[in-house]
């Protein structure tokens, strides 16, 4: 977990902690981001401000490069209390500016990475099993991570880090074609052979 992300969980622990919301407030609220939630069996089961968060941010209507929603839910309950700690962390915090991930470039990882990363959708399950990845592993970048694009990046330092370098291209392109991406593995290896001429 980055500095970035640690700093986002103890707002928003913060702001569950220090929020008073009662049953008519929670309801006005679930009226409000309703359209948002776009599910009434997910809007039906918040019963408290926790639960209204966390759907929010699965939802990814709440997240560390977004915190406006926080401030919307301080000035509809009139709790202003909580507006400077919010504030403070939107003045310090800017989207993207701490991400731990690399900026495609001509470095073959880098690129290599960002193809799979960015187009493996779905099929990232799968292609993490290939690669040896424990379900418990898998289950905790799902719960870490929301968009797929960070899990495999993630997925993809952790075989860099383990596999031997004279296989780290030969797994690759295997654990690509057992995912049934064998589309992915031909982009992959062109950038292999294109690297390497």
């Amino acid at each position: 977990m980055t500095n970035k992300d640690l700093e986002f969980e103890i707002l928003k622990r913060d702001f569950i902690n220090n929020c008073n919301c009662n049953e008519k407030q929670l309801q006005s609220l679930k009226e409000k981001y309703s359209k948002i939630i776009n599910s009434t069996r997910q809007t039906d089961k918040i019963n408290n401000i926790y639960k209204l968060i966390y759907t929010l941010e699965k939802r990814n209507i709440i997240s560390e490069d977004n915190v406006n929603v926080l401030l919307e839910i301080t000035e509809h309950l009139h709790q202003y209390h909580l507006k400077p700690k919010i504030l403070h962390y939107t003045k310090t915090h800017h989207p993207g500016s701490t991400s731990i991930f690399p900026v495609p470039s001509t470095n073959l990882e880098e690129r290599i990475h960002s193809l799979i990363a960015e187009d493996i959708g779905h099929s990232w399950k799968d292609f993490a099993r290939q690669l040896d990845v424990k379900e418990g592993q898998i289950d905790a970048l799902e719960d870490q991570y929301r968009s797929i694009s960070d899990r495999v990046h993630k997925i993809l330092i952790m075989h860099k880090n383990t596999c031997e370098k004279r296989k780290w291209q030969s797994t690759l392109l295997r654990a690509l074609s057992k995912a049934r991406r064998n589309d992915l593995q031909e982009k992959a290896q062109h950038i292999f052979d294109t690297h390497n001429e």
